[in-house]
This record gives C-alpha cells, structure tokens and sequence, in this order.
C-alpha cells in the first residue's frame, strides 16, 4: 500500500493500517504461539493491532469502535473469522472459487 501511494504521489506514512480483533489474541482457533508470532510478523510490517474491540458502523470516514473510541478510516474492511463473508459475492468483487478477494501488490 505504501509503494501505492509512492506512485499515486501521495505521502507513504500517511497510509496507517489497523487491524481491530474482537478477541484478545490472532488466531484463536490455533495455538497461542501461531497468533502470537503472527501478531509480531504484522507489527513488523507497521500494522497496528488492537484486541478486544470490535468496530460498530462506520459513517463518513469515522469507525466507532465497541468501546466508544472513534478511527478516522479511508477505507474499511471488514472480515469475520477465517471463512469468507459470503456477502462478498453480490458485490462485484474479483473472487478465488472458495470466496476469498483477490488481490495484487497494493
């Protein structure tokens, strides 16, 4: 995303990445050190990682969080588990057979 926005002139450290996890470790279906070493990969790659939130509704570019805290977001996405929302097929997304966005580099 950030080589994204070198090419689109915009300012690199402008592009701020947050994964918001309504539990309080990555990975819960597996073993605490997987989501813990995923966790460390993530925070190497400058994404920032909450636990124990969850985002309610987004308008106009500002998330509420679950506990009342507010993200300005350019964009949001969302996700549930490890299984594709089966919503993402209605809405015109390119899609892997098994459901999940295709996407390249950026």
């Amino acid at each position: 995303m950030r080589e994204e926005a070198r090419i689109l002139e915009t300012d690199p450290a402008a592009i701020k990445i947050t994964l918001l996890n309504a539990q309080d470790r990555l990975f819960q279906e597996g073993p605490a050190k997987v989501g813990r070493k995923l966790e460390r990969i993530l925070t190497h790659l400058g994404v920032t990682v909450v636990h124990n939130r969850k985002a309610l509704h987004e308008v106009h570019g500002r998330l509420t969080l679950s506990d009342g805290e507010t993200l300005f977001v350019g964009l949001c996405i969302w996700t549930l588990g490890l299984l594709p929302n089966p919503m993402l097929r209605s809405i015109g997304f390119p899609l892997t057979p098994e459901g999940q966005v295709i996407v390249d580099d950026c």
